[in-house]
C-alpha cells in the first residue's frame, strides 16, 4: 500500500513539476493537490486500522492541533504581499528573487526606504538582477540621489539595452549637470525606438543647454510632429527657432544651466523643464 501511494504521488506530480518549468511561477503549491490523493488514501487506511487505539487518538489529536496552529500562522503571513515576502526573504536569505519581490511589495506599499534596502540586498546577491537595478534607480531618483540612480540605470543597460532606460539615465545625467553624456543616452534611446516625442523633447532641451540650437530645433520639431498637442515642446521649439535666428546678433535667449556654479540650482533648472 505504501509503494502504491508513493507511486501515485510521483506519477501525478511528474507532468506538472518535471516537464513544465515552474521557475516563473511564484506560488506552485496547487501542483501537489491531486498528487496528494494517494498519500491521503494511505493515511486514511492506516487510520481505520488504528482508530480503536487510545494512544493513536491522542497522537492524532495532537497532530491536528499542530497543523491547525501552523495553518493559522501561515494565513497571517498571507495577509499582505509585504508580510508574505518578508517571511520568504527571512526563510531564504540567499535568494535574490525573494528580496526583489519583498522590495516590490514594500515599494507598492509606499515604503521607499525599506524597498531600497531590499533591492540592495537583491543586487548584493545577484549583481545582474536587472529589474532590481531599475527599481532601485527610480527610488534613488525619488530621493534626488541622481549619481546613484545613474549608476543603477547604467548597470541595467549593460545587462540589456532598453530605450526607456536610456531616457531615464539621460534625465539623471542632466540633473547631475552632465548634458554631453545625457545627449549620448537620448540618442541611444532614439536608435532603439525612433518615434518618441518625450525623448525628442528632452534631447532638444539637452542640446539647448549645450547651445546647439539647430540640432535642438530639429528634435523639438520632431517632438511637435509626433505629438502636436504637447504645448511645452511647441513653446521650446519656438524659443529655439528664435535662438537660431538670433545667433550672431549678440542676443542670448537662454540661461545655460550647464554653466551654473550651484549644483542644486542646476538640478532645479533642469527639473523644471524635463518630463
Amino acid at each position: 500500500q505504501i509503494a502504491t501511494a508513493l507511486s501515485w504521488f510521483l506519477l501525478l506530480l511528474a507532468p506538472s513539476s518535471s516537464v513544465v518549468p515552474i521557475a516563473t511561477q511564484i506560488v506552485a503549491e496547487h501542483r501537489v493537490y491531486l498528487a496528494l490523493l494517494g498519500p491521503i488514501v494511505l493515511v486514511s487506511a492506516l487510520t481505520l486500522r488504528l482508530v480503536g487505539s487510545r494512544s493513536f487518538v491522542m497522537v492524532a489529536a495532537g497532530v491536528v492541533c499542530a497543523l491547525a496552529l501552523l495553518t493559522l500562522a501561515r494565513n497571517q503571513e498571507y495577509q499582505t504581499l509585504e508580510s508574505l515576502w518578508a517571511d520568504t526573504a527571512c526563510k531564504a536569505p540567499t535568494n535574490a528573487r525573494a528580496h526583489f519581490n519583498h522590495g516590490l511589495a514594500l515599494e507598492l506599499a509606499g515604503r521607499a526606504e525599506a524597498a531600497r534596502v531590499a533591492y540592495t540586498k537583491c543586487i548584493d546577491l545577484d549583481a545582474h538582477y536587472r529589474e532590481a537595478h531599475v527599481h532601485l534607480a527610480r527610488i534613488e531618483q525619488g530621493f534626488a540621489q541622481h549619481a546613484a540612480a545613474r549608476a543603477h540605470f547604467v548597470a541595467a543597460l549593460a545587462i540589456q539595452p532598453d530605450a526607456d532606460l536610456h531616457n531615464a539615465a539621460a534625465v539623471s545625467l542632466l540633473l547631475l549637470n552632465d548634458p554631453d553624456e545625457a545627449v549620448r543616452h537620448f540618442e541611444a534611446s532614439l536608435q532603439l525606438r525612433a518615434n518618441q516625442p518625450l525623448v525628442h523633447y528632452n534631447l532638444g532641451l539637452a542640446l539647448q543647454g549645450l547651445r546647439r540650437f539647430e540640432d535642438a530645433l530639429r528634435h523639438l520639431e520632431q517632438a511637435v510632429q509626433l505629438n502636436p498637442a504637447e504645448t511645452p515642446a511647441a513653446d521650446s521649439r519656438n524659443m529655439t527657432a528664435l535662438a537660431v535666428r538670433a545667433q550672431g546678433s549678440g542676443v542670448d535667449c537662454f540661461v545655460d544651466f550647464s554653466q551654473s556654479s550651484d549644483q542644486s540650482e542646476a538640478d532645479e533648472s533642469w527639473a523644471d523643464y524635463l518630463y
